[in-house]
């Protein structure tokens, strides 16, 4: 299946190789939200949901999509199953979701851990 780019929040960067991902680029944001969702029967759903969380959080949080070369390559994520989200605040892991969500869940997860930052 090929991935794009979606303009969306900044944008939700899909990657279709590890090429054209370094997680220098997470520390580029202040709020960032990394996904690795298998491209199975549920990969469009929760692309959907992906592209509805950026734009309820428009100009918020930068939404990387990493395939699964992206995820060999970059072992520290330590990715295990999919889809997994992963929720960094200045660059720094503060949160991980395992298993498939809705919008509203990926929007409680974030909000939760931006209100530990305050």
């Amino acid at each position: 299946m090929d991935m794009q780019i979606l303009p969306l929040v900044k944008e939700i960067v899909m990657e279709k190789d590890a090429a054209g991902f370094d997680p220098e680029m997470i520390k580029e944001e202040k709020i960032a939200l990394v996904a690795h969702i298998y491209p199975d029967s549920d990969f469009k759903q929760q692309v959907d949901v992906l592209n509805d969380l950026s734009k309820i959080m428009k100009n918020i949080i930068q939404i990387f999509l990493l395939d699964e070369d992206a995820v060999r390559k970059y072992h520290e994520f330590d990715i295990s199953g999919s889809p997994t989200f992963i929720f960094f605040y200045n660059g720094e892991e503060k949160g991980r979701l395992l298993g498939k969500a809705d919008t509203k869940t990926l929007i409680d997860f974030i909000s939760n851990h931006l209100l530990e930052m305050i």
